[in-house]
């Protein structure tokens, strides 16, 4: 991701603004840049694992660089891509953000994502809102977004982001969220949120976890 900043400063500054940072008062490339560590942060409280963490050695960048090269949608990368920007130093730290089948080849799929361990069986869904205009909280967070990882059998939350400043914040939503059951309903959840958690956020919180379990109800719809 901060590869491709270069490519569209721009793009990556509104990304910044829908994760909620404040970039009024930031210039294009430091609001770009608080976009990806924006990003970094979601992915150590989600704790995505990196490459490494799932198995895969220096001896196997040929063949992800291979098999990733060609993937058809590369073309629309924000900067040009070749195999030479491409090296085993590319890939330290790189966490899981895309599919493990698009970039290891077929007899290794299965090992990869036996190995991605915190997304196995389950799906990852996002929800937003917008802030009142107006409010207190408006200049801190225009929009409110979040991501909920819903266990597919037992739609259980085994995991929620929110991206709230405060910790005390994000702690009390994760412990509110964790553990729902959306089998039956969100209402229940969302009720205890409006009685628990007085903050002039609050209703964009409400808000987007409406979206984001509406999105959910979809995708278990499409996949009956």
């Amino acid at each position: 991701m901060e590869f491709n900043i270069m490519g569209n400063e721009e793009r990556f500054c509104d990304i910044a603004d829908a994760l909620g940072v404040h970039v009024a008062n930031m210039g294009t490339r430091e609001a770009a840049k608080a976009a990806v560590e924006e990003i970094r942060q979601m992915q150590q409280d989600l704790e995505i694992p990196s490459l490494e963490q799932v198995g895969v050695q220096e001896g196997d960048i040929d063949t992800i660089v291979a098999n990733s090269i060609t993937y058809r949608l590369l073309p629309n990368n924000p900067r040009t891509v070749s195999e030479k920007r491409y090296s085993a130093n590319s890939f330290k730290g790189a966490h899981l953000m895309c599919n493990p089948v698009t970039i290891v080849s077929n007899e290794k799929r299965g090992f990869y994502m036996q190995g991605n361990s915190l997304i196995k069986g389950c799906i990852l869904v996002g929800g937003s809102a917008q802030t009142t205009k107006g409010s207190s909280v408006y200049e801190l967070y225009k929009t409110v977004t979040l991501q909920l990882l819903i266990d597919r059998e037992t739609n259980v939350i085994k995991r929620c982001h929110f991206n709230l400043v405060s910790p005390l914040t994000q702690e009390v939503l994760e412990e509110i969220v964790t553990g729902y059951d959306l089998t039956e309903s969100i209402d229940p959840l969302l009720n205890q949120i409006r009685a628990d958690v007085a903050l002039s956020s609050t209703g964009a919180v409400v808000q987007a976890l409406k979206n984001a379990y509406e999105r959910y109800k979809d995708v278990k719809d499409k996949s009956r």
